[in-house]
């Protein structure tokens, strides 16, 4: 997976081992994404319920937790790539970052420089990643709807032939009119012919 170069083994552990020591659950991480997807909630491709923001919010920091765990991007691609499908806006994408990026700031001491350097480098490493996924998945999503678009172009296309070929065979199928003949008139039986005729 392009990105930054990966967090070691000892970074992990060592980053891992001070979030636990400042803080022991992630509601506070949790708190601070669904408070910024609530202000850009309108931002967003489709109308997503408040409800879910939320969720959002707490798929990212399981998903953080899990890359701290892993050090497998994989994971957070995948979930940039379900959040693109979902409609989450550009906005919101980006302010994932910045969000971390100030909790992890707002949480580490002044005097804790390297715990401050190794935030941003997981922050970034998974930013990164996500942002990859969510790109990939916006690119299929529109190519998906380029191809829905087409085939129901098609469709249409395909339909309105199939009427003007039926309105062709059956006008084809009416009987030609005819045109009335020009008959002599019959003088049988007529006094008024009949004279005229003996005068000649």
């Amino acid at each position: 997976m392009i990105g930054p170069t990966p967090l070691s083994d000892a970074e992990r552990t060592l980053i891992r081992k001070t979030l636990y020591l400042l803080f022991n659950d992630n509601s506070t991480l949790v708190d601070l994404l669904t408070k910024t997807f609530h202000s850009l909630a309108f931002e967003n491709r489709f109308s997503l319920h408040p409800r879910r923001l939320k969720e959002l919010a707490i798929e990212l920091v399981v998903s953080l937790d899990a890359f701290l765990l892993s050090n497998d991007p994989s994971l957070t691609h995948e979930l940039g790539k379900q959040h693109a499908f979902e409609g989450m806006g550009e906005k919101l994408v980006l302010l994932v970052g910045q969000g971390i990026h100030q909790f992890f700031f707002d949480i580490a001491k002044p005097s804790q420089v390297e715990i401050l350097q190794l935030f941003h480098k997981v922050v970034d490493n998974y930013v990164t990643n996500y942002l990859l996924g969510y790109m990939l998945g916006r690119e299929q999503y529109t190519l998906q709807e380029q191809e829905r678009l087409r085939n129901a172009v098609l469709e249409v296309q395909k339909r309105v032939a199939e009427e003007e070929a039926a309105q062709l065979s059956e006008a084809s199928a009416r009987p030609e009119p005819t045109e009335p003949t020009e008959t002599q008139p019959d003088t049988v039986g007529d006094p008024a012919a009949q004279e005229n005729g003996e005068d000649q």
